[in-house]
């Protein structure tokens, strides 16, 4: 049986099979080869994925394509319109000096969870932000139930996350 919980080994990343995944369209838009995923996870079987199976995947690309000149570039733009967006000025005068942060528990093409707050927020945040990787955080006060928070990114990025806390 497969472990679903297993931990990646060093130069590997954590994916998460999500529904109407395969090997071939998680190789394509991972830019990794099929056969570079299924070397770095013996025993798994590609016609028999489920979804919640953890699969790690090799970081780099192996030559294949041009990945890291392309990360590199979107950081260059981001970079460059940061100071250009009033919204993200605005995060960063009242947030970028929080010292406080928040790792995140989980992250999927569907939702993202924070240790810092109580449940899973809709939204495809794949490669904004990494599992278990720690983040700085700013939490807003509560207002009529509903709750928020602001995150910085893998990009230098702040998001805001609204969301509500279940009643029990």
């Amino acid at each position: 049986m497969y472990n679903y919980y297993r931990q990646c080994s060093a130069n590997h990343y954590p994916y998460t099979i999500q529904p109407g995944d395969t090997l071939y369209n998680i190789s394509q838009r991972l830019e990794v080869s099929l056969e570079r995923i299924l070397a770095a996870n013996p025993g798994i079987n590609p016609y028999y994925l489920r979804v919640g199976q953890r699969l790690c995947i090799p970081s780099g690309n192996g030559g294949s394509s041009n990945c890291g000149e392309t990360v590199t570039a979107m950081q260059e733009d981001i970079d460059m319109l940061i100071p250009e967006s009033s919204v993200q000025q605005t995060h960063e005068s009242n947030y970028g000096d929080s010292t406080q942060t928040t790792s995140v528990i989980m992250v999927n093409s569907g939702q993202i969870r924070f240790d810092v707050v109580p449940v899973n927020i809709s939204g495809d945040y794949v490669g904004h932000y990494t599992e278990g990787k720690n983040y700085p955080y700013y939490a807003d006060a509560a207002s009529g139930g509903q709750r928020g928070i602001n995150v910085k990114d893998n990009f230098g990025v702040w998001h805001s996350f609204g969301y509500r806390v279940p009643v029990t």
